[in-house]
């Protein structure tokens, strides 16, 4: 997000090249999506465009041709990485061409408009001749699907898309004259721009247009390729959308008249156009015009070519050279915004959907570089990954982190970060460790680096320094040191306590882990890696109550006489109070726990007691709600920069500065903190990293808006990537930028150690440059579009001081003429009706566009930093909800950026900008400055008002010693070129003086070295013990301390006696609970089942019902197709024809059913996530009642 904005861009974008190969085609066999038996592989021909826009594949058998956007294209597999269909490994027909596996000949495109499994994502088929083919097939496509110029067409070449599928996607093969010939038909284009075949008022239009270009305009007429070229393409384009807007602008700005005959003969000189880019661009180069095309005679241009440019490239809205990898990458890694994913490997919702490997591959292809890894114990002791205690169906652990390994740097080179929350035993995460380095091999970092150990006062290292390298998120271990002998038979089975018998006599290199599967009458043994279990170590016995109390009561003295006696070690890896582990789990599930060495102590005393065991106890909390497990050696051996810590508060994290210390909020505690601690929380995270992650309500995986947490300068907001709604519309519009790598650069108040920055507060950043935006959005060209876009969301985002309810806008449209819709019809540059008056932080700030019809169906969005932002007359070019721009649909919007002047200096810069205010004020001012410059009585010369107010003004503008301050000077350049003009020389020469620093000859002449001398270097301020510091050394010397100490100590020793009485009586009031403890706790437990029975049984028939109507469905679109492939084929004489109307029929019918069962999938998931809804909320008002009947 932080870069400097450059005057003239300099990109290297560049259209794709596209091989000859690809562009004159090859034969292959495709394999059907469709699991309809029996299936056959069809023969296609496949070829691009010459411009790298669309993949053509041609249906021999029924000569029909089907597009695919190359932009859409997600991935291509081919060789190992792919797992064909089972039916076509089998198929005889599948080995053609080379003797080789199937897998070496085959490709496997993925393509559509979402990157979400299950959903709209196709997996297409494709079997060649020989293993080269396939792979020059999947790498080129794959390199001009992934090129940054392609994912920000301009509206021109978006243009030149759509005519380039009509001239190669939309010809049939037709007959004349004994010969087969290739033509497009006029219906196909109707039905291209008009889906709704009731707007005949559309299709007039189109037709019209046809006739004005002089193509065939008949509805059953032909037209030849060839002849439908570009530039006729282009006029079509012009008459469909009117574009009365243009011809206003060209008549109010430059406009010519060479010829007589209206405005198709005017022209626009060469020096009228130079004028208005370089006024749009803010240039003074002779080179501003050098991509323009116009007539080398008369040194003009046409509307037509003027409209060109203003649709082209080289007129983007934003900054071409933002797109490529700009900023500085040598930061360290807490300087940087990392695109984030929550729950990487679900599908659907947070109860009920569906884990799968793909997801992580889809989600690391859009440039994300943190995912996260829920990791639990199978059923055969293997590490899987699934959403806890839910039904999702989990995913081999190994067949994730082989999917890493594959696609981590596909299309970043920079790190990725594995979050894992851990909930693993430890044999399991011996395993865990060795799947990561066996399979990641040197990806892995498994030590820090040299330059950059893992200590106190060390930034992280920068991006750069870790290319290509996979860091782990993960919990890690500590030493403690126990100069006391401890009971062997005694160990506190608290997920509080440390198992301090295993870690003095060395039996294992795990920390307690909690589980799912807790016994009251047994514990499970934790295995070594090895597979033994040392009986020894561990032993099982009777967990009843009875036997909890009675081993209570017999070891509590003990236990708390132990607990005070602990030494801890401060001197040990890690200054973090001396804990064996990281304390809770800063996994998304949760912050269940607090745990660190005074805790049980705590308890102990505020009368919970917890069971005795020899082994790790299992404590259910919440329901049993598991805790996260503690690391393993070997495991923790694998945590270097991304060290998993609770935390506690700033101060204790601003202490220990360890920058590798990584704490996790969900988006409930990290607002909580932005209202309490926003300057702190700024601080924090200019050192070490933080991660934000959706609550725990949002089963629907619905997502919060990132720019709650990027305004405090959080690296890694977690968003849910399967849910394409608004908050992840902004963030991939967001890293769209700097080269779509993962990381975003902090603005500079988020980087500096020195000084604080409030995002809340309403004034100016220091050495920041505060600007206003204006916007007016004229119209919008929605070529494909069949319902009127009823309005268009303008809002702006960024740090809380620029994002208020009245920096949202929606603008209805007054007129729809079927592809135009006009927002705004008034005087271009006035009346601008979208103000941001004042950005704090530019740099921080982006504005949002979204367009959408009457019943709020989305449309497209564009998400644009307002850094980027170019000002002048733009069309802003809208795209999906995966922010690919598809369509040519366009707004056409005029921008103006300047620097904000707050209301008490507002007159005053107007009158440095227009001094030329009229004769009457001219020769008002002229008598003040005259009665001004008038000799004072005691004869020394005053300064006038005039040269006071402009030293007051421009002075504190121009001392600032930033490139924000060269921007201003730059943006008030005009101020000095009009004011130079102006004969009214007074003005030009104060303002001139202001700027140079020379004093104007009215102003008194002061010796400011006399007071320096006789205050400032003789005063008593200079003395610097005035502001010693005290350290705790000198607090511990005083007597103060020391008498406070001993009165401490006394304290303690009688609360200890009291303490322990107190202990007594808890213990009698324990025992006598405890039974009735037990009956409630049956009691509710029953109550709970029957609930979740209930309620399971409701989901269970709704899935019915929905089975149920889907087989109407089919039935029905079986039989609608045989009745109207019936009344069809009886009309129809033409043989050749036959089957491709039975395949059209066919296909039409089936779409209208797989829109219809979509409805009803729709309406099942509404139904499933409201009858979750309920039983979230019967339970909760259990478990309220329960707790209430339990307090008294």
């Amino acid at each position: 997000m932080a870069s400097a904005k450059s005057i003239v861009h300099t990109s290297t974008l560049k259209p794709n090249v596209v091989s000859k190969n690809l562009i004159n085609g090859a034969w292959a066999l495709r394999w059907p999506e469709e699991n309809t038996k029996p299936v056959a592989p069809i023969l296609v021909n496949l070829h691009i465009d010459s411009k790298g826009y669309i993949l053509f594949c041609l249906n021999k058998a029924t000569k029909e041709i089907e597009c695919f956007d190359i932009a859409l294209i997600h991935d291509t597999r081919t060789g190992k990485y792919i797992i064909p269909p089972k039916d076509a490994i089998k198929c005889e027909q599948m080995n053609i061409g080379a003797d080789v596996p199937v897998q070496d000949k085959w490709l496997t495109i993925y393509y559509g408009h979402t990157f979400v499994p299950d959903r709209e994502l196709r997996a297409i088929h494709f079997c060649f001749e020989s293993p080269s083919l396939a792979k020059e097939w999947a790498d080129e496509l794959f390199q001009y699907a992934r090129n940054p110029f392609l994912r920000n067409l301009s509206a021109l070449e978006l243009l030149e898309k759509i005519h380039s599928k009509i001239v190669n996607g939309l010809v049939e093969e037709v007959r004349q004259d004994r010969q087969d010939r290739k033509e497009i038909a006029v219906r196909t284009i109707l039905r291209m721009f008009c889906r709704n075949s009731r707007e005949t008022e559309r299709e007039q239009r189109i037709l019209k247009a046809l006739d004005y270009i002089q193509l065939p305009h008949e509805r059953d007429s032909w037209i030849d390729p060839e002849q439908f070229t570009f530039d006729k393409f282009f006029n079509f384009y012009m008459q469909l959308m009117e574009r009365n807007e243009i011809d206003r602008l060209v008549e109010k700005i430059f406009v010519v008249d060479l010829f007589s005959g209206g405005k198709r003969n005017r022209l626009i000189t060469h020096e009228k156009l130079k004028a208005f880019i370089e006024k749009q661009s803010k240039t003074r180069s002779d080179d501003a015009v050098y991509n323009i095309n116009y007539d080398q005679k008369t040194k003009s241009m046409c509307d037509e070519s003027f409209l060109r440019y203003l649709l082209s490239f080289d007129n983007l809205v934003i900054d071409p050279s933002k797109l490529e990898l700009h900023q500085d990458m040598d930061k360290p890694l807490s300087h940087y915004f990392i695109a984030s994913s929550h729950n990487t490997y679900l599908v659907g919702g947070q109860l009920h959907g569906r884990a799968s490997v793909e997801m992580y591959r889809q989600v690391l292809l859009t440039g994300c570089r943190c995912i996260e890894l829920d990791i639990l114990d199978s059923p055969d002791g293997e590490p899987e990954i699934k959403h806890r205690k839910t039904m999702i169906r989990a995913v081999p652990f190994r067949d994730v982190i082989e999917a890493i390994d594959q696609y981590a740097f596909k299309v970043s080179p920079y790190p990725v970060i594995l979050s894992f929350e851990n909930h693993c035993s430890e044999r399991v995460q011996w395993k865990m460790a060795n799947y990561l380095t066996e399979i990641l091999g040197d990806k892995l970092l498994t030590q820090p680096l040299k330059s950059h150990p893992n200590k106190e006062n060390v930034p992280l290292p920068s991006p750069n320094d870790l290319k290509n390298k996979i860091l782990i998120k993960n919990k890690k271990l500590r030493s403690i040191k126990t100069p006391y002998s401890i009971d062997p038979n005694v160990t506190v089975g608290n997920p509080y306590s440390t198992n301090l018998q295993q870690k003095r006599f060395g039996k294992s290199d795990s920390i307690q882990t909690t589980s799912s599967d807790y016994s009251f009458n047994s514990v499970t043994q934790p295995t070594s890696p090895s597979g033994y279990s040392s009986a020894s170590s561990a032993q099982t016995f009777n967990m009843s109550p009875t036997n909890s109390v009675r081993r209570t009561g017999r070891h509590f003295s003990d236990v708390h006489r132990h607990l005070e006696s602990i030494e801890f070690d401060i001197n040990s890896e890690s200054p973090r109070y001396g804990i064996i582990v990281d304390p809770n789990s800063d996994s998304s599930d949760e912050e269940l726990f607090e745990n660190e060495h005074n805790n049980l102590h705590d308890q102990l005393a505020s009368n919970q007691t917890y069971p005795l065991t020899t082994t790790v106890a299992p404590v259910p909390y919440l329901n049993e709600v598991m805790i996260e497990s503690k690391a393993t050696k070997a495991m923790s051996d694998l945590v270097n920069y991304v060290t998993a810590v609770h935390f506690k508060d700033f101060v204790i994290a601003e202490k220990l500065d360890l920058s590798h210390e990584c704490s996790s909020f969900n988006e409930d505690k990290g607002q909580n903190l932005i209202r309490e601690n926003a300057i702190e929380f700024v601080n924090y995270n200019k050192r070490q990293w933080s991660r934000i992650y959706p609550k725990g309500t949002r089963i629907d995986s619905s997502n919060y808006n990132p720019y709650t947490f990027w305004p405090v300068g959080c690296q890694m907001v977690a968003l849910n990537y399967q849910t394409l709604d608004t908050p992840m519309q902004i963030n991939l519009g967001m890293f769209e930028y700097n080269k779509r790598c993962g990381y975003l650069q902090k603005p500079a108040p988020y980087c500096l150690r020195s000084g604080t920055f409030d995002p809340h507060a309403h004034v100016s950043v220091e050495n920041v440059v505060v600007e206003q935006l204006e916007i007016k959005l004229i119209s919008g060209q929605f070529l494909t579009q069949d319902r009127e876009p009823a309005y268009v969301d303008v809002e702006m985002y960024g740090i809380y001081a620029d994002t208020t309810k009245r920096r949202e806008y929606r603008i209805k449209s007054k007129k729809w003429n079927g592809f135009q819709a006009v927002y705004d019809d008034s005087d271009v540059e006035h009346d601008i009706t979208i103000k941001f008056s004042k950005i704090n932080l530019p740099e921080m700030a982006a504005v949002r566009f979204a367009a959408f019809e009457e019943d709020n169906i989305f449309i497209g969005q564009a998400v644009i930093p307002v850094l980027n932002l170019r000002s002048g007359y733009r069309h802003v070019v809208l795209r999906n909800q995966i922010n690919v721009p598809i369509q040519s649909s366009t707004l056409f919007i005029f921008i103006r950026i300047d620097v904000h002047v707050d209301d008490a200096n507002l007159d005053f810069v107007k009158l440095l900008m227009n001094p030329k205010i009229g004769e009457v004020k001219k020769q008002a001012f002229n008598e003040i400055l005259n009665d001004q410059r008038q000799p004072h009585p005691n004869g020394s010369d005053q300064p006038n008002i005039y040269d006071v107010q402009i030293q007051q003004i421009l002075n504190p503008l121009v001392a600032k010693r930033s490139k924000s301050a060269g921007d201003l000077r730059g943006r008030l350049g005009s101020v000095n070129y009009e004011l130079r003009k102006d004969p009214f020389g007074s003005v030009a020469n104060l303002h001139h003086s202001s700027i140079t620093g020379k004093r104007h000859p009215s102003s008194a002449i002061i010796d400011e070295n006399i007071y320096k001398i006789q205050f400032v270097q003789n005063s008593p301020l200079n003395n610097k013990r005035l502001c010693d510091c005290l350290t705790i050394k000198d607090i511990y010397r005083t007597k103060f301390y020391m008498q406070k100490q001993e009165k401490l100590q006394m304290k303690l020793q009688k609360t200890g006696t009291v303490q322990d009485k107190k202990i007594e009586i808890e213990e009698k009031k324990f025992r006598k609970n405890l039974h009735r403890q037990k009956a409630i706790n049956e009691f509710y437990n029953k109550i709970e089942k029957h609930i979740n029975a209930y309620y399971t049984k409701q989901i269970s028939c709704v899935h019915e019902i929905f089975k149920q109507e889907s087989a109407k469905v089919k039935d029905q679109v079986r039989i609608q197709t045989k009745s109207d492939t019936k009344e069809r084929l009886w009309n129809e004489r033409d043989r050749q024809k036959l089957s491709s109307v039975r395949n059209k029929i066919r296909q039409m019918n089936v779409e209208a059913g797989a829109v219809t069962i979509r409805k009803l999938e729709s309406m099942r998931d509404k139904l499933c996530e409201t009858i979750t809804t309920n039983q979230i909320n019967t339970l909760a008002s259990l478990k309220l009642e329960r707790e209430s009947v339990n307090t008294c």
